[in-house]
């Protein structure tokens, strides 16, 4: 019983943590220097065949988007997998080494 409450409120918090993203989404095509409605970016993604809105949205707005959402779930995965490796819930890449190395990689790219 108690797995059964457990699975259910993981799924309830998946399914909150989606719509956020979803909803976080639809905010982040609206902003910009260019400010444009809501109503004028739906109608840009799903209706407008051409116009100044589309270009912007789907030339700027939504690879930046898409690029962002990659980034950040590689990231979780890649915290979760160093994590899992050490055993250690507050395992961070100091440990074994990667951050001195990014930041001599970086050094070495500035002095090039």
């Amino acid at each position: 019983m108690a797995k059964e409450v457990n699975v259910l409120r993981v799924s309830m918090v998946c399914l909150v943590l989606v719509a956020v993203l979803l909803l976080l989404a639809v905010v982040a095509l609206g902003v910009g220097s260019a400010g444009y409605s809501l109503q004028q970016i739906i109608q840009a993604l799903f209706y407008d065949e051409s116009g100044p809105v589309r270009v912007v949205v789907y030339n700027l707005r939504l690879p930046r988007l898409i690029m962002a959402v990659e980034v950040g779930a590689c990231l979780a995965v890649a915290g979760a997998l160093l994590q899992a490796v050490m055993r250690n819930p507050l395992a961070d890449p100091g440990i074994i080494g990667v951050s001195a190395g990014a930041a001599t990689a970086a050094t070495t790219i500035l002095l090039l």
